[in-house]
């Protein structure tokens, strides 16, 4: 359905996305909150946001009391932008149960909004924008990632897969005007995902190798549109890379290259396109978790592949072509992305090449191309249902009837499942355990050498190696810990040290006057008391001057460049009119 002649009346698509999100929403309606494997990470996160908020942080970037209150730098290598709802509504006192579940709902009317225009801006189609909108929408490995694995930073990132997607296509075959699009992409995935935005950034490049004779042709106008899009990515993300950057110099734990990725693939392959599998109790081990990302996707690729072989020694012509052409692209990549997540992949010589193995440490796991590879196969799906009913004179209606029927099914699965068999998480009145290692990771966010097991033990105490400092007792306000001390018999090498994590740029005084710091034993911040025989100790964290900068130009680029294209659009439309007028 050309969007020119399209009549579909509003209400029609408003309630098709209602619909959507509803059923993608089904495990929220209940006072309880079912397990999954990551969400007690980003429930931590949660409460690590709204604690900061409370003390004047903005943006976070330590989460305060994090590890029995010794504070955690998740903020500066996490992105935690779309966050920000949930952390705020629990600093103002809403239950985390209520507050998590918000940003599920928020992350599923997203994903339907931007599957919505991005495939009907994709096939120029209203009718793919209805089927892209219910086959992304309800998309297997997304629901999976959400109720089953917790990803919730994985699934804010797929949210904005579809509209990479037509950013990539506007610069090397579109209209590279349009490449604002591919920058909001990447803007968004960034700020959700580390991992699936190393996953893009593969996915353009290899889109840039495959088709760079696009790029150059016309004056290199679509390598001038890319170069564009990383130039207004890069400055709107300055406030996020250059901490991120500046704390990755100092050494923390991450994830090393002696990650075992090549034994965390899909096995056997037809996992991928699984429909009845089980999902028990718990759901807390790889092996309980399904990899799939739809039999009904499976079939749909089986009829566009029959449907290629067909058409192979015809001539396309018309937007006929460009369906074929938008297929085969997402076949290609899709299956690619599909092929690289199973056990048939050698991801096992990876290791013996060091730069291809610090790349496929940093993705932990194969089988996180399933993202890449839900997109891009929904792409060739969408393109196959409009063939179907061009070529096969299948009824629109009843098409549509029967593969929205086939997804809901095939989706229905992996729901019923959960709600039957996950463990029970929490109710209403859930709180985060913020003492408890395990909510962090084993803390991956720390200085290399850290204990975390040690911090929760160690307490809320002060300690010296000169036993004649006595301390007064420890007081917490608005991010700032205070100590007062006296020394017997002070000393010029008498440190002290607090019950908080170090970090770079924590502000340290003693009565006002500035006092060296530096990482202690289980690196803990060490103050230098300088042998002075008595004082206030008071510890703050600060952003540096730099960060301040950076958050600026940040800001100056995401409102600034909207209203540059506002201006000129106006001025066209403007000219248009009086030209229509003489």
């Amino acid at each position: 359905m050309d969007l020119r002649r399209s009549k579909q009346p509003k209400q029609l698509t408003v309630f098709l996305w209602l619909c959507v999100w509803a059923f993608a929403c089904l495990p929220l309606f209940t006072d309880k909150l079912f397990d999954a494997h990551d969400i007690s990470y980003h429930l931590n996160r949660i409460e690590g946001i709204a604690a900061a908020l409370r003390d004047g942080q903005f943006p976070v970037r330590i989460h305060p009391n994090i590890l029995n209150d010794y504070g955690y730098a998740n903020s500066i290598f996490y992105p935690e932008l779309f966050l920000y709802l949930p952390g705020a509504l629990r600093a103002l006192g809403v239950n985390l149960n209520i507050c998590y579940k918000i940003l599920i709902a928020a992350l599923n009317a997203g994903t339907v909004g931007i599957a919505y225009y991005s495939f009907r801006r994709l096939f120029k189609s209203q009718y793919a924008a209805y089927l892209g909108t219910v086959l992304y929408g309800l998309s297997l490995y997304r629901l999976l990632c959400i109720y089953v694995r917790g990803a919730i930073g994985e699934v804010l990132a797929m949210m904005f897969l579809p509209l990479a997607a037509l950013g990539l296509y506007e610069i090397f075959f579109g209209n590279p005007h349009k490449w604002y699009y591919l920058a909001i992409a990447f803007i968004g995935i960034l700020q959700s995902h580390i991992i699936t935005a190393q996953l893009t950034l593969y996915v353009c490049l290899f889109a840039a190798l495959i088709a760079f004779s696009k790029l150059i042709e016309h004056k290199c106008r679509r390598l001038l549109a890319a170069v564009k899009a990383a130039v207004l990515t890069i400055l709107v993300n300055l406030w996020f890379l250059v901490p991120f950057f500046d704390f990755v110099r100092m050494g923390v734990k991450i994830t090393s290259t002696d990650f075992v990725y090549w034994g965390n693939t899909i096995n056997p392959p037809s996992e991928i396109f699984a429909f009845l599998y089980p999902v028990t109790k718990g759901m807390t081990t790889r092996e309980d978790m399904p990899h799939s990302v739809g039999i009904n996707l499976f079939f749909l690729l089986m009829i566009f592949i029959a449907f290629c072989i067909k058409k192979r020694k015809q001539t396309l012509l018309g937007y006929e072509r460009r369906l074929y052409f938008l297929g085969r692209i997402g076949l290609l990549f899709g299956g690619i992305a599909l092929y690289m997540s199973t056990c048939l992949f050698p991801w096992i010589l990876f290791k013996y090449v060091p730069l291809l193995n610090r790349i496929a440490s940093s993705m932990q796991f194969p089988w996180r191309l399933l993202s890449v590879g839900s997109a891009a196969i929904c792409i060739t799906a969408v393109a196959v249902c409009l063939i179907l009913r061009r070529d096969s004179k299948i009824p629109a209606k009843i098409l549509f009837i029967v593969v929205t029927a086939f997804t809901v099914i095939t989706a229905s699965v992996l729901i019923d499942n959960h709600i039957y068999n996950a463990a029970v998480f929490g109710d209403l009145s859930l709180k985060a355990p913020l003492d408890d290692p395990n909510w962090v990771y084993d803390g991956q966010y720390s200085l290399k050498g850290t204990d975390i097991d040690r911090l929760a033990e160690r307490g809320e105490i002060a300690v010296s190696a000169n036993e004649t400092i006595q301390f007064s007792e420890i007081t917490r306000s608005g991010g700032t810990l205070t100590l007062s001390f006296t020394a017997g018999s002070p000393a010029s090498g008498d440190y002290v040290e607090l019950p908080i994590s170090w970090y770079p740029h924590y502000e340290t005084t003693i009565d006002g006057q500035t006092a060296e710091n530096e990482p202690g034993d289980n690196n803990v911040i060490r103050v230098y008391t300088e042998g002075r025989s008595a004082g206030t100790i008071r510890v703050k964290w600060k952003a540096p001057v730099l960060y301040r900068v950076m958050e600026w130009i940040s800001l100056l680029a995401a409102v600034c460049y909207p209203l540059d294209r506002k201006y000129h659009f106006t001025r066209r439309l403007l000219r248009k009119r009086g030209q229509a007028v003489a």
